[in-house]
């Protein structure tokens, strides 16, 4: 136990300084972190938007000679359509929103 508890005061000693020079401002922390994980987010649900209006198609195509299977996919392709074009919407509307209310060139995370 007093191993554990050594190598523990070690490590926190040692790190604690690059944790709290590592961000200074909560400007820094947001920049740094929260971010790049949003952008992730946003990615991954960009792409299930694009797979659904994507397999709606491969539905209606493939299935031509069943008209229920043909509606699916038409639904399918609907709402995956609908939920890009939602997306994309609030991003520009953030876009400008940012802009011109704060200045900020890009509210969206650029790695560089």
């Amino acid at each position: 136990m007093k191993k554990k508890s050594l190598l523990f005061t070690l490590l926190v000693s040692f790190l604690s300084p690059l944790i709290v020079f590592a961000a200074p401002t909560f400007a820094h922390y947001v920049n740094n972190v929260t971010a790049p994980l949003i952008n992730g987010v946003l990615v991954i649900l960009y792409s299930l938007c694009l797979l659904i209006f994507l397999w709606g198609m491969a539905k209606f195509i493939l299935s031509s000679s069943e008209e229920a299977e043909r509606a699916k996919g038409k639904k399918l392709m609907l709402w995956g359509l609908i939920a890009l074009f939602i997306m994309t919407s609030f991003f520009f509307l953030v876009y400008i929103l940012s802009f011109y209310f704060f200045g900020v060139d890009s509210p969206i995370y650029l790695p560089q």
